[in-house]
């Protein structure tokens, strides 16, 4: 036995452990993941996500298990984004410093927060503050009264429809503005570059919606 291997099978703690070939004891960290991750979602995932902090150990050893296993790639994508952090620090539930989305929509619209975190890049951290959601509301307001316009919504709501059913990139890219924002997203899912683009043309969308259509 490797000192330096990761434990699949772990001594029992208080109250947490089953029975085994191995005696009695409980699953490791890693394990644990691979297992649920094959049973509800199959032997390969197409998009993985988390923290940056569980490239290593955690992610390698999933992969490292879970290949193992199925003998085939075990994830297409992986998105590691950067930490939520408050006055410097992660936030963490370990170190009392977090919100949960309750609280946090007791001040605020879903989808202010919703765009709030979508305009920072998912690999830069988040410096989370009540302040920088309150002064985000100017700009998402832009957005919103723009695109909730009923005479825009009337105009690109059948263009809309028939791309969405037809789910093609070649309509998406006739529309200049539509093509340049999907460029960012394409480019490691700079939601912040999409919404610079989205910004730029929001004036010309207001009085030509088609562009975006």
């Amino acid at each position: 036995m490797d000192p330096l291997d990761f434990a699949l099978w772990k001594r029992s703690s208080e109250g947490t452990f089953w029975e085994s070939p191995w005696g009695w004891g409980r699953p490791g960290w890693h394990i644990e993941c691979s297992v649920l991750a094959n049973k509800f979602l199959g032997d390969q995932i197409d998009i993985h996500g988390g923290g940056m902090d569980l490239i290593f150990p955690h992610h390698e050893n999933e992969i490292a298990q879970s290949e193992a296993h199925n003998k085939k790639p075990f994830v297409n994508y992986w998105i590691h984004n950067a930490f939520v952090v408050i006055d410097k620090e992660k936030m963490s539930k370990s170190m009392g410093n977090f919100f949960t989305l309750r609280q946090v929509f007791e001040q605020f619209e879903p989808r202010l927060i919703r765009y709030y975190i979508l305009k920072h890049y998912y690999r830069a951290p988040l410096d989370f503050s009540f302040d920088e959601i309150e002064s985000s509301k100017k700009s998402f307001n832009k957005i919103a009264n723009t695109f909730c316009d009923p005479d825009i919504s009337k105009s690109c709501k059948s263009d809309i429809g028939s791309l969405c059913e037809k789910e093609t990139l070649a309509q998406v890219q006739e529309s200049k503005v539509a093509s340049q924002m999907l460029n960012f997203l394409l480019d490691d899912l700079n939601t912040s570059g999409m919404f610079g683009v989205l910004f730029e043309n929001l004036s010309d969308l207001k009085n030509n919606p088609q562009e975006l259509c």
